[in-house]
């Protein structure tokens, strides 16, 4: 005979736990909803490739098309107009971009629309039910819920335990400055880190559903899916397909199909980068480990966490062998997919003709691709953390300590950041310049001071922090030298002497300057010759802390005080007391008659006046007891330093005060 009322009992139960579970999941899909909420109080910014996005999600929205038409750039225009995005790329630039990818008055990226596609879905219901969202919110939105799925997953798989990692993972690494930008490595993150975590629970299928998605904007990853579709059909645990699993099958196949299949019937090729550039298979492959290791590029130099977590997984799993506790043991095809990703992307990366990609907070976009494999360590790390109670209170305050550093270095309002080099590589470069070489493009757009500008194109050698490595590229149309301000090199002596060096190069390479060659270099400047300050001039060495980027004229000032060190011409009569005249001009505006400001050494006010617009020589004379080995540091100290979109006058957010165009000694 039945127990109806047991059986009842039990029904009750078990609706019960999946309501509690239901509440759960919603109290995560809210929390993060409610982070993103936050996002979105800040100025949207157009960062790399996001003009891109914006128009092909326009192209959908508007046109229900997946490349770009007149009625689609027509509404990018709008979008332009308004203003509602910081540094969009202008209509009539984007319209000209990609010339190999027009056809019949249509117009293709070289980046996929599938990520584009996602938001217009979006946006199109929020257009349903009379929203009124731009595409920005609707991008953010489609993050919001990409970040939802692999922190569902971990929940379902390994409770709060695996929430917390993925939290950490995400909001402890470079990868927290992509929440609010619209570019894809979120929506890369998100995706094969829920593959990741499918394949760490066998669920072959799924986890190469996820993979496929992430293929569509990088087709690479149709190998990995491929892979994890043969691991399937090899697994004998799971011998027998179910329905789901059938479809899992035919969507993955359908998926990485998109991206080769789309562009190979609209232009020949499987993917746009082959017919309009950027791409050469395997030919950066010998540079393989800097999406790892460079200080500048690579993941582990910039993602401290991820340190900690590869140290105490690898521990972890380490001290469980010892014991033969199975609890943490990983099968072998596991193991093979996360090698084959990993070779897949190293493969793919290495492709690539532009190693130092811009959309980035500093560490490469490439590298981020990498994070994700680092979760089953992540997941042992914290499962050997509270095992004791004193790895617990450690490991607390190291986490805690690295996410407020995470959290300041790669917040998402600070600005992209890729020709400066990072505070490890500058140290590096600076202190052991032997122990590592970086690749030449690296090395060149990280410290000559132009990035990826025009103005580069005649540098013929880079000077390293330490003043004395040298990067030598070919080329006989270049013919400048690139150093660092506090090296006080004659640039032009140094280019004399490189001269030789760089006849008949072919290939960039770093050599070492003599004890004789940097005597023969030091910046000595002579009575009476103007050093003008503009982008190029030969008085650019004598720049310090607070200054702005060195234009056609000379340079601003940027804040309340900028710093200059000057050395001494050489002494002729015995007296090293000398007049110098400084040619400035001051940033006014409107009623505002001039600039009050200072100049300053450490121990003595030498000057104080007023500036106005017009080029001004301010005469000083440094006395003999404020030099330091025949050099003097002057601090120029604005009173009130304003920037021009502080008054309307432009999107400038420089606070300018003085602008330097020259100077020179009198006597």
């Amino acid at each position: 005979m039945i127990d109806d009322n047991n059986s009842e009992s039990k029904e009750f139960t078990r609706q019960t736990r999946a309501l509690q579970q239901i509440r759960l999941y919603l109290f995560i899909v809210f929390g993060l909803g409610a982070i993103f909420s936050l996002l979105l109080l800040l100025k949207p910014t157009r960062v790399g490739d996001g003009s891109e996005y914006y128009a092909l999600y326009l192209a959908f929205l508007e046109t229900m098309r997946p490349w770009m038409t007149d009625a689609s750039f027509m509404e990018y225009g709008r979008l332009v107009e308004s203003e509602r995005i910081r540094g969009i790329v202008p209509l009539g630039h984007l319209s000209q971009s990609f010339p190999a990818l027009k056809l019949q008055g249509m117009a293709d990226f070289n980046h996929f629309w599938f990520y584009s596609f996602l938001a217009s879905i979006i946006g199109s219901i929020i257009s349903l039910v009379g929203g009124q969202f731009g595409p920005h919110t609707s991008f953010l939105i489609l993050h919001w819920l990409l970040l939802c799925l692999p922190t569902l997953l971990a929940f379902r798989y390994y409770g709060w335990k695996g929430v917390v990692v993925v939290l950490l993972m995400t909001f402890g690494s470079p990868m927290i400055w992509f929440l609010d930008k619209v570019h894809t490595e979120l929506f890369t993150y998100c995706l094969a880190l829920a593959s990741i975590i499918y394949g760490l629970n066998a669920r072959y299928v799924s986890a190469a559903v996820a993979m496929a998605l992430a293929s569509t904007q990088n087709p690479s990853f149709a190998i990995v899916a491929g892979f994890l579709l043969c691991a399937r059909a090899l697994n004998t645990k799971y011998r027998n397909y179910s329905f789901w699993e059938v479809v899992g099958v035919a969507s993955t196949v359908f998926v990485v199909s998109l991206h080769p299949a789309y562009y190979f019937f609209r232009f020949g090729v499987p993917t746009p980068q082959l017919l309009a550039g950027g791409t050469d298979l395997g030919g950066n492959l010998a540079n393989f480990y800097i999406w790892i290791f460079d200080p500048d590029l690579g993941l582990l130099p910039n993602w401290p966490v991820g340190c900690v977590f590869l140290v105490f997984g690898g521990i972890s799993l380490y001290t469980t062998s010892k014991r033969k506790d199975s609890s943490r043991s990983v099968n072998l095809t596991f193991w093979l997919f996360l090698f084959v990703y990993f070779l897949v992307s190293i493969y793919s990366h290495s492709s690539t003709q532009n190693l130092n990609s811009g959309a980035t907070p500093g560490v490469s976009r490439y590298a981020l691709w990498y994070t994700p494999l680092l979760f089953p360590f992540a997941l042992w790390a914290t499962s050997w953390t509270v095992e004791k109670k004193i790895r617990i209170i450690i490991t607390t305050f190291v986490f805690g300590f690295l996410l407020f550093f995470n959290a300041h270095s790669n917040a998402p309002t600070r600005p992209e950041s890729y020709s400066t080099p990072t505070k490890l590589s500058a140290f590096i470069q600076k202190r052991f310049p032997n122990f590592y070489n970086p690749p030449a493009e690296v090395f060149f757009e990280r410290y000559s001071g132009f990035g990826e500008s025009p103005g580069g194109a005649t540098v013929m050698a880079v000077v390293g922090p330490d003043c004395k490595k040298v990067l030598l590229l070919p080329g006989l149309d270049r013919i400048r030298v690139a150093a660092p301000s506090e090296c006080l090199i004659d640039t032009e002596a140094l280019a004399a002497i490189l001269k030789p060096k760089q006849t008949g190069l072919h290939t960039a390479k770093y050599a070492t300057l003599t004890a004789n060659e940097l005597n023969k270099i030091i910046f000595k400047p002579i009575v009476g010759k103007n050093y003008r300050l503009n982008e190029g001039g030969e008085g650019g060495s004598v720049l310090r802390s607070g200054w702005s980027v060195r234009e056609t004229w000379g340079v601003w000032s940027d804040g309340r005080m900028a710093k200059i060190e000057l050395p001494l011409p050489p002494s002729v009569d015995g007296n090293k007391s000398r007049v110098i005249a400084l040619n400035l001009v001051a940033f006014t505006h409107g009623p505002r008659l001039g600039t009050q400001f200072s100049i300053n050494t450490a121990s003595q006010k030498l000057w104080e006046g007023e500036l106005t617009g017009q080029p001004t020589d301010v005469v000083i004379e440094i006395p003999v007891e404020v030099l330091i080995d025949d050099r003097v540091i002057l601090s120029l100290i604005i009173e009130n330093p304003e920037s021009p979109s502080a008054i309307g006058l432009s999107s400038d957010a420089r606070k300018l005060g003085v602008g330097f165009i020259s100077f020179r000694y009198l006597q």
